[in-house]
């Protein structure tokens, strides 16, 4: 029966690194010199490899439905697709690439800079969208380890455009310097029922001449984001509006400006916020006012935010938080510290609003913790908050949470915070990934303080043989500890590819899937260093290199 799973394995690698392929180089040494003109003659299945290049064309690249790859052979710092310069009229120009004959994820885009596009008008649109990438009429390829940067449209979506149920998969991307001149979505646009999964992927210098310069979510859109960073954007990091239900994970919202939320805009919707680093954003006056709620501004929304920093954010209103005619807004676990306003409420302003904080740190703002407006209640439990009032609630402490410094804003060993926590109504992680709690209670704040306790090392899931590199080898390496020789891993952990507590066959082919048929990624830690998330159990970490 071994040997039968180690030949099933076998073949299921050759099956995918033996791929038929047609290749595309701009010498003209290839199959083809166009990138289109291959597409056109691929079938199901095939894979079609660029060598790299510019790529010019005076007419988007589709894909006909086609389930095929597209994929570089030298990433994406070395093949571009883009269009000619001219003409220099935006509704002369189109999107780069175009998805719109329902394509699924095995419509694969790999390792390409996309550039110059200048969006796409649909019938009903007024305004182009989609500069870069646009998705639509329920197509939802992968995009994978691609470039998308200096894309600029009218409407949204200077870099892409997920519209009319399309939800790609967007991973391993960096999203930059794009622009919606008059609409929302400088990086990304998610409209119109669409759910895109947007997964490792960095978020730059992009604008919105309304609002979203990084991310906006609209019209019922329900995407996944997680383990993001979404930086110094023009026109708030993220936007939520209209129905729209993102649930963002372990991202990192920071410098970002807008007039209302410079990290985060919510209005009429109810976002998900979990283990993120929400720090440095601002919300500054605009033509029609503004200065609302440097880190988060919600309007008539329902936001949930557990497990995350809020910090270092400024405005005039609201430094961490302004809450308006919002109810049901809940911050769990969360620090809200060092955040700052010229006018008050610097760690929240709460105004016609109810909101509940449980298990919080509330320290160091400018201009106060919480201020209340117009009716508004805050239900505050188990929480460390630097303020003279009774708060409602019980558990809650007035004393210095005695973080270690003002960049992490973790925990001293003897900070009253320390076990001062509700353990029922606790996430059962922190910001870390660290199991809650560490000691007899959960701690207040985003982190526990568990240095002493945390018997393992950090690590990064599926990188085995730790060389460095995420490829084939690693996966062999998790063959090898099967099969022969199981004193080859230092970190054992590190091959628990879909982390169920077991090192199994489905492990290396995960990882192959994910490699080669852009399948699920490795659950975390990923991409960065991290702890496991779920620990116990035999398997261990002795030691890696690259997290040590």
């Amino acid at each position: 029966m071994l040997r039968c799973w180690v030949l099933i394995s076998f073949f299921a690698v050759s099956s995918i690194l033996q791929a038929e392929t047609i290749t595309v180089e701009s010498d003209g040494s290839g199959d083809h010199n166009s990138i289109q003109s291959a597409v056109d003659v691929a079938q199901n299945g095939d894979l079609i490899l660029v060598g790299p290049g510019i790529y010019e064309s005076n007419r988007s690249l589709t894909f006909s439905g086609k389930a095929i790859t597209l994929r570089s052979t030298q990433g994406p710092n070395r093949t571009t697709i883009q269009l000619f310069d001219s003409p220099a009229h935006f509704l002369d120009r189109f999107s780069v690439v175009i998805f719109n004959r329902g394509e699924g994820p095995e419509s694969v885009l790999e390792g390409f800079t996309i550039r110059q596009g200048r969006g796409t008008k649909a019938s009903s649109l007024s305004l182009a969208n989609g500069g870069g990438i646009l998705c639509t009429s329920s197509s939802s390829p992968t995009i994978k380890n691609c470039t998308i940067r200096d894309n600029e449209v009218e409407g949204s979506g200077g870099g892409i455009s997920c519209e009319v149920g399309s939800s790609p998969k967007i991973i391993d991307c960096e999203i930059v310097v794009n622009r919606a001149r008059s609409g929302d979505g400088g990086g990304i646009f998610c409209s119109r029922s669409s759910s895109p999964e947007i997964i490792n992927c960095k978020i730059r210098s992009n604008a919105a001449g309304n609002n979203g310069g990084g991310i906006s979510c609209t019209r019922d859109s329900s995407p996944i984001i997680s383990n993001c960073s979404i930086l110094n954007n023009i026109g708030s990091g993220i936007q939520c509006l209209s129905g729209s239900s993102p649930h963002v994970d372990r991202c990192e919202i920071a410098g970002n400006t807008a007039a209302f939320g410079g990290g985060i805009h919510i209005s009429r919707s109810s976002p998900t916020f979990s283990n993120c680093k929400i720090t440095d954003n601002k919300a500054e006056l605009g033509d029609l006012g503004g200065g609302l709620g440097g880190g988060v501004y919600s309007f008539s929304s329902a936001p949930y935010l557990e497990n995350s920093l809020i910090v270092r954010n400024s405005g005039l209103f609201g430094g961490g938080f302004n809450f308006r005619s919002s109810t049901g807004a809940t911050v769990l676990n969360c620090t809200v510290a060092g955040n700052n306003v010229s006018r008050a409420g610097g760690g929240f302003l709460v105004n016609d609003s109810t909101v509940r904080i449980h298990n919080s740190i509330i320290w160091g703002n400018l201009e106060g913790s919480i201020e209340l407006e117009l009716e508004a209640l805050a239900d505050i439990t188990h929480s460390c908050i630097e303020s003279n009032e009774n708060w409602l609630g019980g558990g809650n402490i007035d004393e210095d949470p005695l973080f270690v410094d003002e960049e992490s804003y973790r925990l001293q060993p003897d900070s009253p915070a320390i076990d001062a926590g509700n353990s029922s109504t606790a996430p059962s992680q922190d910001l870390d990934g660290m199991a809650r709690p560490c000691g007899n209670e959960a701690d207040m704040g985003a982190w526990e303080h568990c240095e002493d306790i945390n018997p393992n090392t950090a690590f990064l899931r599926g990188e085995t043989n730790e060389d460095g590199d995420l490829n084939v080898s690693d996966a062999v390496a998790i063959l090898i500890y099967l099969f022969t020789d199981r004193e080859i891993l230092n970190c054992v952990n590190s091959a628990d590819i879909d982390d169920d507590g077991q090192v199994l066959l489905n492990d290396p082919i995960r990882l192959l899937e994910y490699l080669f048929l852009s399948g699920e990624p490795p659950q975390a830690p990923f991409k960065s260093c991290g702890f496991d998330p779920t620990p116990g159990g035999e398997l261990t970490c002795v030691s890696q290199v690259n997290c040590n």
